[in-house]
């Protein structure tokens, strides 16, 4: 049997993981109130008491005549209310309120995982044998002769 050594690479794979960064836009909404003023026109009645003097009897009655009757009879006067209203526009400040929605945005890191593979090799001695026919020797006599002259 004959032998001999070589060498032989044995391969083997493995992973290295590393983290690769990236940016995302996250947003929210949320509500403020915003308000205002406006002005509204609103009518106000507004009344007054006027006094009206009113007679009854006596001279001042239109229509008498010295004649008539009542003629020199004295007069009986009165203050009588009168009451007056009209409308008046006021103008009232009023303050309007209303929610409204803001975006607010910003960048958030996202961190991916990324494999990548690594191959590592080595050498490895191999012997591979292989068999070889023996060879038997047997000693045969041998005969050497010569001629004599």
């Amino acid at each position: 049997q004959e032998c001999s050594t070589s060498s032989e690479q044995q391969c083997s794979t493995s992973y290295e993981t590393f983290y690769k960064t990236s940016y995302e836009n996250k947003c929210s909404t949320s509500y403020e109130q915003e308000c205002s003023t406006a002005y509204e026109t609103s009518n106000i009645q507004q009344c007054s008491t006027t006094y009206q003097q009113v007679c009854s009897g006596g001279s001042s009655r239109r229509g008498y005549h010295k004649r008539s009757p009542g003629y020199g009879q004295q007069q009986k006067c009165s203050s009588v209310p009168k009451k007056q209203c009209s409308n008046t526009p006021v103008k009232k400040q009023v303050q309007k309120c209303s929610r409204v929605p803001k975006q607010s945005c910003k960048q958030v890191p996202v961190q991916t995982p990324v494999r990548t593979p690594k191959q590592s090799c080595r050498s490895v001695p191999k012997q591979s044998c292989a068999r070889v026919p023996k060879q038997s020797c047997k000693s045969v006599p041998k005969q050497n002769c010569r001629s004599v002259p």
